[in-house]
């Protein structure tokens, strides 16, 4: 090696030693620096593009002090580059290393806490870690990385992902702050043609359950039940309702995510329809794939998940309503048709949308399912 290539290679580690400490914000305010746009200015810049910020949060956006400083979304990401009128490379960049900084800012705070375990994903490769402490950092070894983006659908049933479930009363009030997303989420089940059998539903929970309870649904009645079974045979029942998470430690780290089911039907009873339905979605990786980007990207895997249209047991009348109903001492959902004039609309929420592509109507969301507020048991 001659004195130039010595040099050159002296002066790449002077610029990783440089950068390596660095938080997200530090690269974000040098960023403006370069573009020379203060934070006042793109406070109004972002407010022009309708993107709702107090300013002192957007301050901890670029706040250089860790203890301080504040880790932003990835919608303010993407409204950051917008407004600075960056490329699509540069804005590429800047999401590549969102990523990878909040993975391991989360492996830091985690292993700190002690909470960092090895784990296997179910029917994924394994995930090891690999600990080493230098000047009370810790640093992330990953030595089996899985490749593939969110895009599994599972049929095993993981006991965290319910117990992480909002309330019903906090999933309500999400709703009314994520509502004006239901359009393109449902774009993306029509662009795939998935409309007449697939829907979203309000993610929430009345009751909890434990680790060995699965919620089952039955029909009698011109009704659907819907009650927790324990010890169930996996193999006798289909799920029919997902939400989007890592399954593990409620981290969604881009790379590990899967689609977990939350409620099931018996095989022996489920219609052929049925059935097909979540096979062909099981095997539509482009969709699950496109459709947990989605939800990321707008922030609401907590708040919306997938659910099979597959209601057509109850029999529902002009003018009625299906609405759904819990029953907290027996730990019982009921979903019956109501005459819609019978219900105080007040009391209603919408928690089941199925969407159409009607010609000159574009993309069109429909309530099929309502939760009544007053529930019986409270």
């Amino acid at each position: 090696m001659n004195s130039n290539e010595r040099d050159s290679l002296n002066n790449l580690f002077v610029n990783i030693r440089f950068y390596i400490d660095w938080l997200y914000s530090d690269f974000l305010r040098k960023v403006l620096e370069y573009k020379q746009v203060s934070i006042i200015t793109l406070y109004d810049l972002l407010q022009e593009q309708e993107y709702i910020i107090e300013l002192e949060s957007l301050r901890r956006y670029f706040n250089s002090n860790q203890r301080s400083s504040r880790f932003p979304p990835k919608d303010f990401v993407r409204a950051f580059c917008c407004c600075l009128e960056l490329t699509c490379e540069q804005e590429e960049i800047l999401l590549v290393l969102w990523v990878r900084m909040k993975v391991i800012r989360k492996f830091e705070r985690k292993f700190k806490a002690g909470k960092l375990k090895i784990y296997k994903i179910p029917s994924r490769k394994a995930i090891f870690l690999d600990f080493e402490i230098e000047g009370g950092l810790c640093t992330v070894v990953i030595k089996s990385i899985i490749k593939s983006i969110g895009a599994t659908m599972l049929i095993t049933y993981e006991p965290t992902v319910f117990d992480r479930l909002h309330k019903f009363s906090d999933a309500k009030h999400s709703l009314a702050n994520h509502k004006d997303v239901l359009g393109e989420l449902g774009a993306v089940i029509c662009k795939y043609g998935l409309q007449q059998k697939l829907g979203l539903t309000l993610l929430h929970k009345h009751f909890d359950l434990s680790p060995h309870e699965r919620l089952i649904e039955s029909v009698g009645d011109d009704k659907v039940y819907i009650n927790p079974v324990a010890k169930v045979n996996e193999r006798e029942i289909i799920p029919y309702l997902w939400k989007l998470s890592s399954g593990i430690n409620g981290e969604n780290c881009t790379q590990n995510l899967s689609w977990f089911p939350l409620e099931f039907q018996y095989k022996s009873v489920a219609q052929s329809d049925d059935i097909n339905a979540v096979e062909s979605l099981a095997a539509n990786s482009n969709f699950l794939k496109e459709i947990a980007i989605k939800l990321q990207d707008f922030g609401v895997e907590n708040v919306f998940g997938l659910s099979i249209l597959h209601r057509e047991a109850i029999a529902i009348a002009e003018g009625e309503i299906l609405v759904e109903t819990t029953d907290h001492e027996k730990r019982c959902f009921t979903l019956a048709a109501v005459n819609s004039s019978e219900v105080c609309k007040q009391e209603l929420t919408e928690t089941l949308w199925y969407f159409t592509t009607e010609e000159n109507l574009g993309i069109a969301s429909q309530c099929n399912s309502h939760c009544i507020q007053h529930c019986f048991g409270h």
